[in-house]
């Protein structure tokens, strides 16, 4: 049996921890618990990391997020042009799964 994984909604994720970005010295990096998984051995949080000021974004409809559970990768963030945005500002998100490359390049149409 495998794993299940939900994402919470953005209003239910919890910051765990928060400090300074080691790319930008600017920004503050939040941990946020996302989700949870559960499988037949272990269970525990989702986490994801994210720039305080994506995070405060995407509280003010500023970012729309699309969620994807299984995923390397949980979420991805995107712009009102539908581009996608880092969650941490200055990484690069190259670890995208063939849905989100899916996803993202049906946005793009």
């Amino acid at each position: 049996m495998g794993s299940i994984q939900t994402i919470y909604k953005l209003e239910k994720w919890v910051k765990e921890s928060e400090g300074k970005s080691k790319i930008n010295e600017d920004d503050i990096i939040y941990k946020m618990i996302i989700g949870y998984y559960d499988d037949s051995i272990i269970s525990g949080n989702i986490c994801e990391f994210i720039s305080k000021e994506n995070y405060e974004r995407l509280m003010k409809k500023e970012y729309t997020y699309k969620v994807f559970p299984y995923s390397v990768q949980k979420i991805l963030i995107f712009d009102k042009q539908g581009n996608v945005v880092s969650l941490v500002k200055n990484k690069p998100d190259d670890e995208y799964s063939p849905s989100q490359k899916e996803y993202i390049r049906r946005l793009k149409m």
